[in-house]
């Protein structure tokens, strides 16, 4: 199988605590996570995105090392800081974000930087919605996508809406709307919905957003109330493991993981928007259980499981 190309921010999740106290500098990044997922859970993968030439970008390419994801397209940005995301947990374990993210590397990649990565090298590309927040990055991954669908190969994409990074909530929102009609795979959570359509019932929007993909792969993730898998005329709901949660940060990164391990399992790794009911839940129970490790420890590449802490020798979840 050839790799799935991750493009995205790369960037450093500092833990505070209550008071206020740096705990912890640990890799992050939505994109990054979903590579690292994907790579512990057996998938090759390459990853694609600014770095910068401080130690913390040092740090991030060890990283990449480590887990053996190609990183010949990551891009680094010597005169750049690596960004910043800075998380505080409330007692549920939930994080609220700020960031420290103008004019460093990672939203520093351009339409140019795109120039040499030809699409038929990878079997899938994968995307996310802190990208569109600024420019250059975002037409950076506007004509990436464009190089994917011209080369039928597929593309994912997770919205993972950062309200913090957003100035024009309005520009954006048109923005990232366009870029989600066209993937083979879109994935958000119930708190982007929330936030694009305000006071609408999520059901109904979620409706009303595979309608508009034309019955192409659609997934919404509700944290403990489980998620719902849509594909063409089949539409599924799965419920969520139940576990002692430490902090939900990378919870959803996982979870894309998780689908993107699937999907590329089944016999027509291409035909995502014809899933069986069947098909659908095994994808989506397989997502799940690996969102539901990442919930158990705090660091979100530091919970990413392994394909042996998720699949067993016959192919089902552990």
């Amino acid at each position: 199988m050839k790799p799935i190309l991750f493009f995205g921010e790369a960037l450093m999740d500092q833990f505070y605590d209550a008071a206020g106290e740096l705990q912890s500098s640990l890799p992050g990044g939505s994109v990054l996570n979903a590579a690292v997922g994907a790579a512990r859970l057996g998938l090759p993968t390459a990853f694609c995105g600014g770095i910068g030439g401080d130690e913390e970008g040092r740090a991030l390419l060890r990283l990449l090392n480590r887990e053996d994801i190609d990183h010949r397209f990551t891009f680094y940005k010597k005169d750049r800081a690596t960004a910043a995301a800075q998380v505080r947990l409330t007692p549920q374990g939930q994080p609220a974000f700020a960031f420290r993210r103008a004019g460093c590397a990672d939203e520093s990649v351009t339409p140019d930087d795109m120039a040499g990565i030809d699409p038929n090298d990878f079997s899938g590309l994968h995307c996310g919605g802190v990208m569109l927040a600024s420019e250059p990055g975002a037409s950076a991954q506007e004509a990436l996508a464009e190089k994917f669908y011209d080369a039928a190969v597929p593309v994912s994409f997770d919205l993972n809406v950062r309200p913090a990074l957003i100035a024009d909530k309005q520009n954006y929102c048109e923005r990232a709307l366009r870029f989600m009609i066209r993937p083979q795979l879109v994935k958000f959570s119930r708190d982007d919905i929330e936030w694009f359509f305000p006071g609408e019932d999520v059901n109904d929007s979620f409706a009303a957003m595979h309608q508009a993909r034309r019955g192409a792969l659609t997934v919404l993730t509700a944290g403990a109330q489980g998620s719902l898998i849509a594909s063409g005329q089949v539409c599924e709901r799965l419920f969520a493991y139940s576990v002692a949660v430490a902090d939900t940060t990378g919870c959803g990164d996982g979870y894309a993981a998780g689908l993107l391990r699937g999907l590329f399992s089944l016999p027509d790794a291409t035909a995502w928007d014809e899933l069986t009911a069947e098909q659908a839940r095994w994808v989506g129970s397989g997502a799940s259980a690996v969102a539901a490790r990442v919930c158990e420890k705090q660091g979100a590449i530091a919970a990413m499981p392994r394909f042996r802490d998720i699949y067993s020798a016959n192919g089902t979840h552990q």
